[in-house]
C-alpha cells in the first residue's frame, strides 16, 4: 500500500473510496410539491456535513440547476428533520427511495472522485508503527476482498449502518481504492474554488507527495 505524507511531515494519508455516478442526490419527501431546484429557493436543505464534500456537493447540484446557493438554507442535519430537501449518499439513497423520496436533481463532475480516505499524525505514527502496520494490512485485504466479491459490501453495511438487506436492492456502491489519488483531490479543489467554497485556488501537489 502506498502513502502520501504532507509537507509539513504532521500527517499521513491514504485512499478508501471513489464516488460512482448516481452514488448521491439532492432528493425530497414522498408528497412534496418540491420537483424542480427551483421550487427549494428559502427553504432548508439537510446535508450530512457543512464542510467537505457533502456542502460542495449541494452548492454544485443547486447552480447546476439555476439556482444561488445563498437562496437556501443548509443544515447539517444527519437525520434530516425539519428540512425540505436533502442530500442523500448510498447507501442511504437507495433506502431513501425505496421510502418514496423523489430525487430533485443529480449531482454531477463527481463520478470517480474521492469521498473517503483516511489519515493519521505523524507523532502517532512514530509511537505506534506496528498498529499502523497492522492497519495497512487489514485495509489491504479488506480492498482485495472486495475486489474478488464487491458484493460482501452490501452484505456487511447493515450491520452497522442504519439500513436493512431489503433497502440495499440495486444499491450504487462506489469503488474501494487504498491509493491517494492526487488528480482526484485536484478536481475536487477546482469545483470548491469554482463553486465558492474555496476563496482562493489550491494546487494539492504544494501539500502532497505520493
Amino acid at each position: 500500500m502506498r502513502l502520501a505524507y504532507l509537507l509539513t511531515g504532521d500527517v499521513h494519508l491514504g485512499g478508501l473510496h471513489r464516488a460512482r455516478p448516481g452514488s448521491m442526490a439532492l432528493v425530497v419527501k414522498a408528497g412534496s410539491r418540491i420537483r424542480s431546484v427551483a421550487g427549494l429557493k428559502g427553504r432548508k436543505i439537510g446535508v450530512p456535513h457543512l464542510r467537505g464534500l457533502p456542502a460542495l456537493s449541494a452548492v454544485a447540484m443547486l447552480k447546476r440547476g439555476g439556482l444561488d446557493p445563498d437562496d437556501v438554507v443548509l443544515v447539517e442535519s444527519p437525520y434530516h428533520h425539519g428540512v425540505k430537501a436533502a442530500l442523500l449518499a448510498e447507501p442511504y439513497l437507495t433506502a431513501g427511495l425505496r421510502e418514496g423520496r423523489v430525487p430533485v436533481l443529480p449531482p454531477a463532475g463527481f463520478e470517480g472522485l474521492p469521498t473517503a480516505g483516511w489519515m493519521a499524525a505523524d507523532d502517532w505514527i512514530k509511537d505506534n508503527p506496528r498498529t499502523l502496520r497492522a492497519f495497512q494490512r487489514a485495509l489491504a485485504k479488506a480492498h482485495r476482498l472486495i475486489a474478488a466479491d464487491p458484493g460482501q459490501v452490501v452484505r456487511v453495511l447493515p450491520s452497522y449502518a442504519r439500513v436493512t438487506s431489503s433497502d440495499l436492492d440495486g444499491v450504487e456502491l462506489g469503488s474501494y481504492s487504498a491509493d491517494l489519488d492526487v488528480p482526484g483531490l485536484q478536481r475536487l479543489a477546482d469545483l470548491a474554488r469554482r463553486h465558492s467554497v474555496l476563496r482562493e485556488p489550491l494546487d494539492v501537489r504544494d501539500f502532497v507527495i505520493k
